[in-house]
């Protein structure tokens, strides 16, 4: 057992960071990390689980005279909004909004979701002796790591601190075991920080909660914050004065890897249409939200051709994953380079010391991103987290993390 995790045990301690992004909600709980897709939607009665159990998340908030729905999260919740029209999308479409994401209800049940998931599955595998049935006896201590554009409005916080602060039982089930806890966090044990300074936290703090005062980066500023995510890409340049202070934030989606996945899904489309015969009537196209799992599981992408003189059928073709990972790369780099290029010129990069590339979209974007700045002025030294998808939710855990080593 490490020093921080003997002084967590004698401390009754529980130091939980959420990244609650458009993609995935992202968690760092006592040094553990966790993920599931930020998906939700109203699980009605007509839903058949079908498969597995693994990564099946169901959620309901106990209110006394009062109809209770209960929720998808996460995997589960995703398919079904992907297979479904109406009412998912239009909740969807207000759920990714950046102007709204924040003060939905539903992104308060993914936050308390979020914490009851990684305190269940934190208590089946701690050294520190946790169990999730005595939450009440442990002090935990939570940070939501927040777009700078958030940050800045005290509505916003007020809304999530509040939300969380409130006693609430809850029912959950995380893959096929039901849990129930009664969640209640004092408003003082609530913090926030901007992901940005997140990420930045994360180069400069170790996992024992130390500030490295020498580390080359406190003497490399400003740095250039790139924090890549699935639909949006964050944007901000952090300076040191009396404490770190960010300037210049901004959020592109021009060029975040869902747009990626849909340019990639329109040539697909162009593809089979310009190459084969298509039955246009029968023709379902390959949607944006698909391009992932075919390239991982190497899936073709299948469609049928015009009937022909004589035929009762026409002809299935395909087009193999091989081919549609080949398609993505070609969009993965054409997008790469014009992002590094908005990056420079339309972002001014020319002052910075430092550029740390965060998230899945800039892991994705890091060697294109290198290359150029390179290129363009081999003095400003850049930064590939590790871990990058985890990068923002380590950076808020190690804060809290900092927090508590320092006290006696």
């Amino acid at each position: 057992m490490s020093n921080i995790e003997t002084k967590l045990k004698q401390k009754k301690a529980i130091l939980l960071a959420i990244d609650v992004g458009f993609d995935n909600v992202k968690i760092e709980i006592n040094g553990n990390n966790y993920i599931f897709p930020s998906y939700i939607t109203v699980l009605d009665r007509n839903f058949i689980k079908q498969g597995s159990s693994d990564g099946y998340i169901e959620y309901t908030e106990r209110i006394k005279n009062s109809a209770i729905d209960k929720y998808l999260i996460g995997e589960f919740a995703q398919r079904k909004i992907m297979q479904e029209s109406g009412e998912a999308y239009t909740d969807l479409k207000k759920l990714k909004n950046l102007d709204t994401f924040f003060t939905e209800e539903t992104s308060i049940f993914l936050y308390r979701a979020a914490i009851v998931y990684a305190l269940t599955l934190y208590s089946k595998d701690n050294k520190i002796g946790f169990d999730i049935k005595d939450l009440d006896k442990w002090d935990v201590t939570v940070a939501l790591a927040l777009p700078y554009i958030s940050t800045e409005e005290e509505t916003v916080i007020s809304a999530l601190k509040g939300g969380l602060s409130r006693r609430t039982e809850i029912d959950m089930v995380i893959d096929q075991s039901p849990v129930s806890v009664t969640l209640e966090l004092p408003i003082n044990k609530i913090g926030t920080t901007a992901q940005v300074i997140a990420s930045f936290i994360n180069q400069i703090v170790d996992e024992n909660g130390t500030y490295d005062s020498e580390s080359d980066i406190i003497n490399k500023l400003p740095a250039v914050i790139v924090d890549g995510g699935y639909r949006t890409i964050g944007i901000a340049t952090v300076l040191k004065d009396k404490s770190l202070t960010i300037h210049n934030p901004i959020s592109n989606t021009e060029f975040a890897m869902i747009e990626v996945h849909k340019k990639t899904a329109e040539k697909i489309n162009n593809m089979a249409k310009s190459q084969y015969d298509v039955d246009m009537e029968r023709f379902k196209p390959i949607h944006f939200n698909q391009i992932a799992e075919k390239i991982e599981k190497n899936i073709p992408f299948s469609f049928d051709t015009e009937k022909q003189q004589g035929d009762l059928y026409g002809k299935q073709c395909r087009i193999s994953g091989a081919e549609i990972k080949k398609c993505f790369q070609e969009t993965l780099d054409e997008y790469a380079t014009k992002f590094v290029q908005s990056l420079i010129c339309d972002y001014k990069l020319g002052d910075a010391a430092t550029v740390i590339i965060a998230g899945g979209t800039g892991f994705n974007y890091a060697n294109t991103i290198r290359e150029a700045i390179s290129s363009y002025n081999e003095d400003i030294k850049v930064i590939i987290q590790e871990g990058s998808v985890f990068a923002i939710v380590k950076g808020t855990y190690k804060l809290l993390l900092a927090r508590f080593a320092s006290q006696e």
